[in-house]
């Protein structure tokens, strides 16, 4: 199968019941993630954290989008701020974690650019 067949394949309504399942279990994850008290871990380099939210929001917005087909993209980027102002929001009250512009910053282009590739793949 080559590489057009595939994506088509990947992006049919067909499929949104599995991307359903995925997207649901991408989100628990995420906010698993984003609202457990914080690992100390050694960062690799400074603001990590901000690459994190980036391709965490942007698979939330990317198995969003694809389990809910006839989503408009506006509405995912728009579902995908008000969850990265909310975790944000929360995030204030547990310890060891802070609320941060620079995150939310990064859960927008992250959701951004998931959406921009689905859009891609569906022309």
């Amino acid at each position: 199968m080559g590489i057009k067949p595939l994506i088509r394949h990947m992006v049919d309504e067909k499929n949104a019941l599995v991307w359903k399942v995925v997207f649901w279990l991408n989100g628990m994850l995420l906010l698993y993630l984003t609202l457990s008290p914080a690992i100390y871990h050694r960062p690799t380099f400074s603001n990590i954290d901000k690459v994190y939210h980036f391709i965490g929001f942007g698979a939330f917005a990317f198995f969003l989008a694809l389990a809910f087909p006839r989503i408009k993209p506006l509405l995912v980027i728009g579902i995908a701020t008000l969850l990265g102002i909310a975790v944000e929001i929360a995030q204030h009250f547990i310890p060891y974690r802070g609320a941060s512009y620079g995150d939310l910053l990064a859960d927008v282009l992250g959701a951004v650019t998931a959406v921009g590739v689905i859009v891609f793949l569906r022309r």
